[in-house]
């Protein structure tokens, strides 16, 4: 036992000793030996082999969830973290480990907003979030304006990033912004009056209640993140990590960033180098069909 003793020295602790092969189906003293000499990791021998069959499928549920992906989501324009709760504690109640950052100046963080948050400082704020975390093979998933944010994120995380997700999201290239996606404008002009806050538009529930919860918590957003171009200095298409888009089809195509969208899903789905997925729902797919998010996000984040 002196093998097994340096190793659960180790490891801190061990769950099981399993006995295999000749020992494990005929020699019982040798077991019982083996457990006496070992009593200070207080192992209790189980005799009948049904109960030895249930305790390795024990075993084996810990080890797969032990095992689960871990998801860092970053959410949208207006919103925050809390849109992602549904399908937050979906992923959590499967044994994932899921984060879900919010964004400088809106949502929770709303007390912080000011003329200067841009997306810089929403990069910053993701970037921040796993390296403290220190959080390894992740699935990055952003959605909508959250495109942006994990895209700019990848020149400071790429290597602990194992999946990209864009949930109907921007896909930018390094120089876009989200103000030269939806209407094509660059740089703009200072002019007197500008308003350095942005208030959204009015996005549809299929739940009143939701509708009234996700109303009373939309913040207006920092004008600066919709105009800083990102930098992107590869082609994303040439990281190692594996690339999906996720569609919502039933956005009209008149919704703010459809456009965008539509473009960024019909090269998805037509490229080897992307995994492609619909989701029969308007844009707020976390609100709206949260089961069908949380599944998707599962079975990416599993390579499946």
């Amino acid at each position: 036992m002196t093998h097994d003793g340096s190793l659960a020295a180790a490891l801190g602790g061990m769950d099981a000793l399993v006995f295999t092969g000749g020992i494990g189906e005929h020699a019982s003293l040798v077991r019982e030996q083996a457990c006496t000499a070992a009593t200070w990791l207080e192992l209790r021998l189980e005799h009948a082999p049904r109960r030895i069959g249930a305790r390795i499928q024990d075993l084996i549920a810990l080890t797969e969830r032990t095992s689960m992906a871990t998801l860092v989501l970053v959410h949208g324009a207006w919103g925050g973290a809390h849109g992602f709760r549904h399908v937050r504690k979906l992923l959590r109640a499967e044994g994932h480990e899921v984060f879900t950052p919010s964004l400088t100046g809106i949502g929770e963080r709303v007390h912080l907003a000011h003329a200067l948050v841009d997306l810089g400082t929403h990069i910053r704020d993701v970037v921040h979030h796993v390296l403290y975390e220190d959080l390894e093979q992740i699935t990055l998933v952003g959605f909508s304006y959250g495109g942006f944010v994990v895209t700019g994120a990848l020149e400071h995380i790429a290597e602990r990033v194992r999946h990209l997700v864009y949930l109907d999201a921007f896909v930018p290239g390094n120089g876009d912004s989200v103000a030269s996606l939806v209407r094509g404008e660059g740089r703009r002009r200072i002019e007197l009056g500008e308003n350095w806050q942005v208030e959204g538009p009015v996005r549809a529930y299929d739940s009143p209640a939701e509708a009234q919860w996700m109303g009373a918590r939309r913040t207006a957003h920092p004008a600066r993140c919709f105009t800083e171009p990102v930098h992107l200095a590869r082609d994303l298409e040439t990281f190692p990590f594996t690339r999906t888009y996720i569609k919502a089809t039933r956005s009209p195509e008149g919704d703010l960033g459809d456009a965008a969208f539509r473009r960024a899903a019909r090269h998805a789905s037509a490229s080897p180098a992307w995994n492609y997925f619909e989701i029969d729902s308007n844009h707020m797919v976390a609100s709206n069909k949260p089961a069908e998010t949380a599944r998707l996000l599962a079975r990416v984040a599993s390579g499946g």
